[in-house]
């Protein structure tokens, strides 16, 4: 093993502290450490996992096959890398984790597992709000530090102002403007993409911080030893920078300065000279729009005495004018306020209700724009929650919308602006945005398929008594009826013991019905129950395997090569199956599954092969699929039991596989097959389930299925009752006859019923306003 190979994983104990110290791994088989390692992700151990996983790595780096053996026959796929991704995620060293999810994706062995989502949503999370998050907090004390520059900069350019040299202390403080700027620059560049550069900005920010803090305080020390000649010959420099150009914030700063040093210095008090230090800071407050400090620094040029009349009268007059249009912009500001109250909180009512209503839903989106927009947008969105009494969620609150109009695609695409723009929702909500998601992607479902058909083949009593009765083929009927019905299939056509005309016959009615041309978006599946067999013809010198399907009415197992002949002709080949998988020529999905003895001999006529690898893509069910399913191989026997059938219903039905199936409540045909085969313990121990695609052009797509929901789980989460809906709708129409009459009689009326409605806070402010109204 190269020097390098070895040094990483070391690298990766040295970055979490696990160095030293801690207990080297003795040099050991790879996949029990990746086991262990694996193991203790899941666990909630991440330290230990990083332990195992690195020194799993040390020994083989490479991911995928060969497999680990995990629970006996129950086999997982080496992906140490990712595994060490997790554990890092646990830790939260996000660098880490991406690091190796980056290496396990390189690598590709995760991209054909269901890891690999698992790492796409956990890349996404970091990306998406934990990676900007962190960002945010750098740039919060990158401000913190500009801050206090400009702070430094101000007792700096007090001391010059009074003909004081700063000398090295100016030198100081220019180091710390460069290593600011410099550190703004990183985290322009690269700070939204590392972790490692968000440390480094962030703790060269602090040490910067700490110099900046000690030049203010040493400036502060010197500037107290001033006298007031000095001070007088500052106040004037300063309020000639001043001028008439407008807002000078670095004027304004200077003469706050000033104006501190004067009153920390006895000696230097004057009247005069306080009044003209007052004077210039309200001129300079007022050119920047800080009318507070302005009328602070009049009233004070007002009580001490010593101030220029003129002067006095024109800033007092001045702030006058100030004042009325920061009233008129209030005023403005209040509309707004008022108009994106009105339309959030009677958008989030609609939606409580359960009402389709377009135009809500488009003033909604037009007000939650001008609030994004707005210059306190979060102090407004705080005010729009506290006075909706909901959490200021719009884009939420659409999604809820667009599910009362019956669109998903429209409510898919707000809910997951929510969760881009980090709506924050309490647990009830979040509960709700979970059955929400649901109630999407069974829609999309619903849409994506046109429709959804099952035939139901059981054959039970056989004529021959060498073909011995098959009690238990017809014991699931209702079961498989029930969970077909719950993945969105109709009734499903159901046959008891058909004969080989009936079986023929029922087929291509099916195939007729549901699967020709008109009906392009089908989805369609066929289950037969009963006896198999496979007959081996020569070819060449060599055997091969021809599988049949058995009707109730067929001859005796054949014995003889004449007995072939007459059983071939009472039989269903499992060529005729493929025949009839390609007379389905329009369906986009059709699946086949044979509960049988000898039933793999399908696959003898499908070049294809078997397995295909686990879908991964959402986009391969675009493409048309034709997928077989057997509960054996060409050459063993199926017991008369139920075992196939209840696996195969309670995988599904979300009842068995959880962990493994029920993830994301999406199961694809591929995934369901691994999940047959390696399912520990084995349905059948002496036969494994088949599965596979018939060849192209019916092998590109993957046949899928949306899982109903268990008791407790996020899906089973529903819409508000009908109790809930109607009392919404009652509120609404009271807020919306209030607003109509608009008058404080109809908002009282309103108040009255609702004292703590969805509009009682939009309802007060109004009425607010109506009376202010009156007294003027």
């Amino acid at each position: 093993m190269s020097a390098r190979r070895r040094a990483a994983p070391l690298l990766l104990l040295a970055l979490l502290g696990l160095g030293g110290g801690a207990p080297a791994l003795a040099k050991s088989d790879p996949g029990r450490l990746y086991v262990l390692g694996r193991r203790a992700v899941k666990d909630g151990y991440p330290r230990q996992a990083v332990l195992r996983l690195t020194a799993a790595i040390a020994e083989r780096t490479n991911e995928g096959e060969p497999w680990v053996g995990v629970y006996g026959e129950n086999r997982e796929p080496y992906l140490a890398h990712f595994y060490l991704g997790l554990a890092f995620f646990d830790l939260g060293e996000h660098d880490l984790a991406l690091r190796a999810w980056e290496e396990s994706e390189r690598q590709g062995a995760v991209k054909e597992f269901p890891e690999y989502r698992v790492l796409l949503e956990k890349r996404g999370l970091i990306e998406r709000e934990i990676l900007p998050q962190s960002a945010e907090g750098v740039r919060a004390g990158l401000a913190t530090l500009r801050a206090a520059v400009a702070e430094g900069r101000t007792a700096l350019d007090a001391l010059q102002a009074v003909g004081d040299d700063p000398g090295e202390l100016a030198l100081r403080l220019g180091r710390v403007d460069d290593e600011l700027a410099a550190q703004s620059a990183l985290l322009a560049a690269e700070g939204g993409k590392s972790f490692r550069v968000l440390r480094e900005v962030e703790e060269r920010a602090a040490t910067a911080l700490l110099e900046a803090a000690a030049v203010r305080r040493e400036a502060g020390m010197r500037a107290a030893a001033l006298g007031g000649e000095r001070i007088d010959a500052a106040v004037k420099a300063a309020l000639a920078v001043l001028g008439d150009s407008g807002c000078r914030r670095d004027g304004l700063a200077r003469l706050v300065s000033l104006e501190r040093l004067a009153a920390a210095r006895a000696e230097a008090a004057s009247a005069a000279r306080a009044a003209r230090l007052e004077l210039g800071v309200a001129r300079a407050a007022l050119a920047c729009g800080e009318l507070e400090r302005a009328a602070q620094s009049l009233a004070a040029a007002a009580h001490g005495g010593g101030a220029d009349p003129p002067e006095f009268l024109r800033l007092r007059a001045e702030l006058g004018v100030a004042r009325e249009r920061l009233m008129r912009d209030e005023r403005e500001d209040l509309a707004v306020r008022d108009d994106a109250l009105a339309r959030f909180a009677e958008a989030a009512a609609a939606a409580d209700a359960g009402e389709c209503d377009r135009p809500v839903i488009a003033r909604l989106e037009a007000a939650s724009e001008t609030v994004r927009r707005h210059a306190r947008r979060r102090e407004l969105v705080t005010w729009i929650a506290l006075e909706a009494g909901v959490p200021y969620a719009p884009q939420f609150q659409l999604a809820r919308a667009y599910r009362s109009c019956g669109d998903p695609e429209r409510a898919a695409a707000a809910l997951e602006k929510s969760r881009g723009r980090a709506e924050e929702l309490p647990a009830d909500m979040k509960a709700e945005a979970d059955g929400l998601e649901e109630w999407v992607r069974r829609e999309k479902v619903r849409r994506f398929y046109g429709e959804s058909h099952a035939l139901v083949l059981l054959a039970r009593d056989y004529e021959s008594k060498d073909w011995p009765d098959l009690p238990r083929a017809t014991l699931r009927s209702e079961q498989i009826e029930a969970t077909l019905r719950k993945l969105g299939f109709a009734a499903p056509k159901i046959i008891a013991n058909p004969t080989l005309s009936q079986l023929r016959g029922a087929v291509a009615d099916f195939i007729a019905a549901f699967g020709g041309p008109t009906q392009p978006r089908n989805r369609l599946l066929i289950y037969f129950a009963g006896h198999g067999m496979t007959i081996h013809g020569t070819y060449g010198g060599s055997l091969f395997p021809v599988g049949f399907l058995v009707p109730t009415d067929a001859p005796p197992p054949p014995a003889t090569v004449e007995d072939n002949e007459k059983f071939e002709k009472r039989a269903i080949s499992m060529d005729q199956v493929h025949a009839w998988a390609k007379q389905i020529a329009s369906a986009h999905h059709a699946v086949f599954v044979f509960d049988s003895c000898f039933a793999g001999s399908v696959f003898q006529v499908m070049p294809s092969g078997l397995i295909s690898p686990p879908s991964i893509l959402d986009q391969q069910v675009g493409d048309p699929a034709r997928y077989f399913i057997t509960a054996s191989n060409e050459e063993d026997e199926v017991p008369d039991s139920t075992a196939f059938i209840d696996t195969l219903l309670a995988a599904l039905d979300g009842r068995e596989g959880k962990e493994v199936l029920y993830k994301d409540r999406i199961l694809f045909g591929d995934e369901l097959c691994v999940y047959l085969r390696h399912r520990d313990p084995p349905i059948h121990p002496a036969s494994k389930p088949l599965c596979g695609p018939m060849p192209p052009p019916y092998n590109r797509g993957d046949i899928f299925f949306v899982l109903p929901p268990l008791d407790g789980d996020a899906g089973a989460h529903e819409a508000p009752s009908e109790a809930a809906r109607a009392a919404a709708r009652q509120e609404l129409e009271a807020w919306r006859g209030a607003a109509a009459a608009g008058s404080a009689v109809a908002y009282r009326i309103y108040l009255e019923s609702y004292p703590h409605g969805r509009f009682a806070g939009l309802v007060r402010s109004r009425l607010g306003l109506t009376m202010e109204g009156r007294e003027h």
